[in-house]
């Protein structure tokens, strides 16, 4: 029963063993097949080298998991030996491919710790070789038996192991220690997704390693893990670099777009493009170039940058290429000549730059060339025309300023004929105040220009008659003061002829009026006036008058009310058929008489005519009234400039002239 029970254990050993080779054959196969497609993805599309040496160490994995397939199945300490040794040589080859796929990985600079290691693996995997066995091995069976769960249980056939395999798994410690620490410090220094990867495939295999390391030292009995631990950074590592392989394609994708792009824009420019070298001949040159130096694209390769300048610009631009290449200078610009076949010189907004490597090196120029013959021509022909602008503007300012000395000279003349004119008219107007009889009279007149057309006169007629008249000639300025002159001496020459008992027409307003517009239509002048004439009888204090087209019409304060004296009347001077009627009325004994030129409607905004008649009637309604409270409320004087001549003229009688306290002769 005994036996029975013994021979069952030994077949279940060798079924487990049987398992163990198998798992250990499929994951060499596929360390094996990951590391060759690895290697073709790498060679096809990156070249650094991390990607080269984790394919490597995927085919020595694999090799080292062929070796631990051969372990398993050995059935004696001696044929364990042998897969032991050629284990060595595996691992030692492995250690020194990771630590130098992980080192590159990391990109570190310092290389002094991977000289070591790759030093030391290269030398015990040589004598994993050639080493005798007991340098390997301590002479001693090491014949481990592991039981499994569900009742499995595998046997390991092995020699214990001498110094050099000890400092092999010190060695295989201290190298799992580093790669640890490299990924941890990429993690914290640098992209933590892409060392996290690192880091745990590390720490897998790392523990898978120690595991082993403790099983061949005898501190733990446990099955071997390395072939299985280093499945981890397989399958991390892996994803990780075909996800680095990818971006590369992407890049080399977006790399190879954006070539395209520049070749087409450095090829269709509009601006010429040329490459110059270190030796400063011109090495390639787009389409633009080419068309403005004159040459075909295969005359402009090698052809020095000095033939294609001015001789009198080319010293200036070599020498400061030459400041380029020597690091004085990052760029220069200027406008300068460039040459065409025939020795034609044209001009150019020209840029030169240097042109680096991807190492930082000088490769050589960039040559940019804007033509700007066409606008120095245009500037040119600008300035020219400038400066004939300028000498025909001085010409004319001459001829500005001697005419500008005539015009001031005319005008001072003019001005002081105007003054003459002014002093000469106003000398024909009767004083501002005058009283005569029981009557009082005001006058205030203010002329838009230096001379009026507006005019004003009262004067005695005899002793029991006073006449007085207001006229607005049309427009304003010297014409129409001519007319104020010219009907100021008819007016005058019929108080003379009335004087001289030749002609009483100066005591009919209609009929004086009627004479008048005889006259102004014979003259031809082209005025006409507007007029209203009146009669004063001081024996029995009536008022004869006649309106010749006045308006606004006149304005009579008594009582404390202000009537208007409404008679209808056409201009002087504008029809030959014009007829005028008197109108006669009796007086109060106490008022005032306004009668305003139309002068004073343009100063009263844009009310209607019946708001403005209106608003006049309550300028004069008030007590005490005089010129100087009508000038003011009027608002004559607040206009800076008056658009027609303002002419107000006022007859007062006061309530004692009433009584009879003056005589006609006394007055």
């Amino acid at each position: 029963l005994l036996l029975r029970e013994h021979e069952a254990g030994l077949r279940g050993e060798r079924r487990m063993m049987s398992y163990a080779t198998i798992a250990a054959l499929i994951m060499a196969g596929i360390t094996w097949y990951v590391g060759a497609s690895h290697l073709l993805l790498c060679r096809r599309h990156l070249g650094r080298r991390h990607h080269f040496l984790f394919s490597l160490s995927c085919f020595v994995v694999g090799v080292y998991t062929i070796f631990s397939a051969g372990l398993y199945s050995a059935t004696s300490v001696a044929e364990g030996m042998v897969w032991q040794r050629a284990q060595l040589t595996a691992v030692s080859l492995a250690a020194l491919l990771i630590v130098w796929f992980v080192h590159d990985y990391s990109f570190r600079r310092s290389k002094r710790t991977i000289y070591v290691f790759f030093a030391y693996f290269l030398v015990s995997a040589i004598l994993g070789i050639v080493a005798p066995d007991h340098w390997l091995f301590a002479g001693e069976s090491a014949v481990r038996h592991v039981q499994l769960p569900a009742g499995l249980s595998i046997t390991y056939y092995e020699a214990r192991l001498g110094r050099l395999f000890q400092i092999q798994s010190l060695m295989g410690i201290w190298a799992g220690l580093y790669v640890c620490v490299v990924a941890a410090q990429g993690f914290m220094r640098h992209d933590k997704r892409k060392y996290a990867t690192l880091f745990v495939a590390i720490v897998v295999f790392f523990a898978g390693v120690i595991n082993d390391i403790g099983n061949s030292l005898g501190l733990w009995n446990f099955i071997y893990l390395t072939e299985y631990a280093f499945m981890a950074i397989v399958i991390l590592m892996s994803v990780q670099l075909a996800d680095e392989i990818a971006v590369a394609v992407a890049m080399r994708t977006h790399l190879r777009t954006v070539e395209e792009r520049f070749r087409s824009i450095f090829k269709n420019a509009a601006v010429g493009i040329g490459l110059i070298n270190e030796s400063k001949d011109l090495v390639t040159a787009n389409t633009a170039l080419c068309g403005m130096l004159g040459r075909a694209q295969w005359e402009i390769q090698g052809t020095p940058l000095v033939d294609c300048l001015h001789p009198d610009d080319a010293p200036g631009v070599i020498a400061s290429c030459e400041d380029l290449l020597g690091g004085d200078l990052d760029a220069f610009r200027e406008e300068l000549r460039y040459m065409q076949p025939g020795r034609r010189a044209y001009w150019g907004d020209m840029s030169i730059a240097l042109v680096r490597g991807a190492d930082g090196e000088v490769a050589g120029l960039l040559w940019i060339i804007v033509g700007v013959t066409e606008r120095r021509r245009a500037v040119e022909a600008l300035r020219q025309l400038n400066e004939q602008l300028e000498s025909e503007v001085t010409k004319r300012t001459v001829e500005l300023e001697h005419t500008n000395t005539k015009l001031a000279r005319s005008l001072e003349i003019l001005e002081d004929d105007e003054r003459a004119g002014r002093l000469m008219q106003f000398s024909l107007l009767p004083a501002e105040a005058r009283t005569m009889g029981p009557y009082e009279f005001e006058r205030y007149l203010a002329p838009s220009l230096y001379l009026s057309g507006d005019f004003v006169n009262y004067f005695r007629i005899d002793v029991d008659h006073i006449g007085f008249y207001i006229a607005d000639v049309s427009g304003h300025g010297v014409s129409s003061a001519f007319i104020t002159v010219l009907l100021q001496s008819l007016v005058k020459n019929a108080l003379e002829n009335f004087k001289s008992e030749q002609d009483r027409s100066i005591l009919d307003p209609a009929r004086l009026m009627t004479r008048l517009n005889e006259e102004l239509v014979r003259q031809d002048s082209g005025k006409h006036v507007t007029m209203f004439y009146g009669i004063l009888s001081v024996r029995d204090n009536t008022l004869t008058y006649t309106n010749g087209g006045q308006f606004p019409l006149p304005l009579l304060r008594h009582d404390d009310c202000v009537e208007t004296l409404k008679l209808p009347g056409t201009a002087v001077g504008l029809f030959d058929f014009a007829s005028f009627t008197n109108s006669k009325m009796q007086l109060p004994p106490a008022f005032e008489l306004v009668v305003f030129s139309d002068g004073i409607l343009d100063i009263m905004g844009n009310e209607s005519l019946p708001e403005k008649q209106t608003r006049l009637e309550t300028i004069i309604d008030q007590p005490d009234l005089d010129m100087p409270k009508l000038v003011a409320r009027s608002g004559v004087k607040s206009v800076d400039s008056l658009p027609d001549d303002i002419t107000i003229l006022m007859v007062r009688r006061r309530a004692h002239d009433a009584a009879g306290e003056h005589s006609i002769r006394g007055a």
